[in-house]
């Protein structure tokens, strides 16, 4: 006895072992999902390890380590990255994040200057104007934090959830350092791109590698 269910111009009939059915192979489906990320890491592995120049593989090894919580091995991943590409700004900051997480939220001087290293490259990367901030705020100096701060959040749609808590981390440091006003930026205005554009409308553009990790502010003191 089981219930029917339409889709399109097919009926099924749904029964409790369609569901066990369908529940182990879903299960059957992840184990090998699983499985290949394993051995396509295995590979690379062996591949870095045949040649310690292959770009490509350390960045995907970077990656993989980084989103599974292998973080040790995603920072020698990362700095492997940047030795063989120095102007990867997505590099420096997902190195920056990993010893954040490394050193249970303590942002150091290594991570101070691998956001700085970052933003000399692409001054509007927005993890690395998180990280560049709260660095900032750490050394006490919150002209730069706020000019930092302001500068993610010209890339917001103004009344966003975002623009609002960059907003109160910009006052934050103005208060902190005395500052009536924000200083002026010494980098030029972002030119708009469409992806900008986008999400001034509230529009959500399509993911871009380094431009996760805005929803979270750095927790001030």
């Amino acid at each position: 006895d089981g219930n029917l269910k339409k889709v399109a111009d097919h009926t099924f009939v749904i029964t409790p072992n369609n569901v066990v059915l369908s529940a182990e192979r879903m299960s059957q489906q992840q184990a090998k999902a699983e499985l290949n990320l394993a051995e396509t890491v295995e590979s690379l592995e062996k591949s870095v390890g045949k040649n310690k120049d292959n770009l490509e593989a350390w960045e995907i090894l970077a990656d993989r380590y980084n989103s599974t919580g292998n973080l040790s091995q995603a920072q020698i991943a990362y700095e492997n990255v940047i030795r063989l590409n120095p102007k990867d700004a997505n590099a420096y900051a997902d190195l920056a994040d990993v010893l954040i997480a490394i050193g249970n939220g303590q942002i150091s001087d290594k991570v101070a200057e691998l956001a700085k290293k970052c933003l000399e490259i692409d001054p509007y990367h927005q993890k690395g104007l998180m990280i560049g901030a709260a660095a900032s705020f750490e050394k006490g100096d919150y002209g730069m934090c706020a000019i930092l701060f302001n500068r993610l959040r010209s890339q917001m749609p103004s009344g966003n959830e975002i623009y609002d808590a960059l907003s109160q981390q910009i006052d934050m440091a103005l208060q902190m350092g005395g500052l009536k006003e924000i200083p002026k930026d010494p980098v030029p205005p972002k030119p708009e791109s469409d992806v900008d554009k986008m999400m001034k409308l509230g529009m959500p553009p399509a993911p871009e590698a380094g431009a996760d990790g805005v929803g979270l502010l750095p927790k001030m003191k």
